[in-house]
């Protein structure tokens, strides 16, 4: 099962939200910064947007559009939001499309994006090194859910599809990892990419008392669509309202793999040492956990053997 035009350009658009955000970071742009962009369109393919700068919370933006009588027998809605704080990202979206057979072709679809750019130091609790070359390793995890639902007969153009990406770029080492669920008429949810929840461990050279720039976005874009003359209730859901944390600096190493004992200061007073703690009613998989084996895996990769 392929990708339907539809679908590709909303990944496209996914990606070029990535790569934007990666030519600010390269840059230059001011540290200390957060962002959120939400779109939500449907029907008519006009979406409503709205843009914050240094903004710390949530916004939203909602568009509905409904044809026939009564209302919601044909109509499609769509709803996105998202929130930004340094350690910490949010977004969601979902959307629907309900339509009879004599209804005309109806869409909904939306965007989320949250992200934060900030820079901070780290500083060895032995002051005599620095400027000296050190080697860290950031982790950031995400949880969240997904899913798709396609109820379009056969033969239509229909499909419901969502997809998420998490971009981290830091002075000296840069990750991203995605994910897609997509469905088409007669067909199961079909997912591609990497499955939630996940995390990143991302391995950084730094010389210490130097900046280092950081940039991090989470992105969710979801759409769905009915087909003249066919008709069908088609729904696309992605929640990450909980979702993306920082979770520390695991350890500094000199270039002999010695570890080195540091603290870290920020432009935004944020601490990159330490993970920001899990909500404790989320119910959702432990993320610390997560991330110790995130970094026991990095470890392998690395062929560094884990401190006993």
């Amino acid at each position: 099962m392929s990708i339907g035009s539809r679908s590709l350009a909303r990944v496209i658009r996914a990606t070029a939200w990535a790569l934007l955000a990666s030519g600010l970071f390269a840059s230059g742009a001011t540290a200390g910064l957060l962002e959120v962009v939400t779109t939500a369109g449907s029907a008519s393919g006009v979406p409503d947007t709205e843009v914050r700068d240094a903004l710390v919370g949530p916004i939203s933006t909602t568009s509905t559009t409904q044809f026939g009588s009564p209302p919601g027998q044909s109509s499609s809605f769509g709803t996105s939001s998202a929130a930004a704080d340094y350690g910490h990202l949010a977004v969601f979206g979902s959307g629907a499309t309900y339509g009879s057979v004599s209804a005309p072709a109806l869409t909904s679809d939306v965007t989320s994006t949250a992200s934060w750019r900030d820079s901070f130091t780290v500083l060895p609790t032995d002051l005599s090194i620095i400027g000296s070359a050190a080697h860290g390793i950031a982790l950031v995890g995400l949880t969240g859910t997904t899913s798709v639902s396609v109820g379009s007969p056969l033969g239509s153009l229909a499909s419901a599809h969502v997809a998420y990406t998490v971009t981290v770029n830091l002075t000296g080492g840069s990750g991203a990892q995605s994910g897609v669920l997509l469905q088409t008429p007669g067909e199961a949810p079909q997912f591609s990419g990497d499955p939630l929840p996940l995390v990143l461990a991302i391995p950084f050279d730094v010389a210490l008392g130097s900046p280092v720039d950081v940039f991090v976005q989470l992105t969710e874009v979801g759409d769905t669509n009915v087909s003249a003359g066919f008709g069908g209730n088609n729904t696309f859901d992605g929640d990450f309202s909980h979702s993306l944390r920082w979770g520390g600096i695991s350890e500094m190493r000199d270039d002999q793999g010695n570890l080195i004992n540091f603290s870290v200061t920020s432009d935004s007073g944020f601490d990159y040492s330490k993970p920001v703690p899990e909500p404790t009613s989320a119910g959702l998989l432990s993320l610390e956990a997560l991330f110790v084996l995130g970094l026991v895996g990095i470890r392998l990769t690395l062929g560094v053997a884990a401190p006993r």
